[in-house]
């Protein structure tokens, strides 16, 4: 299955040089990954805030 995501990542990237869009996909790629930090980092608040709950609620039996 990776072989498969691999392969529409190069084709695409082969075919954005070839039709002059590689800019647009330049800024699709930076906007998705400020996207994912966004979301990772939003998990990792809600992540730590259940975990101290559970924490707290495991020490008191």
């Amino acid at each position: 299955m990776n072989y498969i995501f691999y392969f529409l990542i190069v084709f695409s990237l082969i075919f954005s040089i070839f039709t002059g869009k590689i800019q647009d996909v330049t800024n699709a790629v930076i906007s998705g990954t400020e996207l994912a930090v966004k979301v990772a980092f939003s998990l990792i608040g809600i992540m730590s805030f259940w975990l101290g709950i559970m924490r707290i609620v495991e020490k008191s039996g």
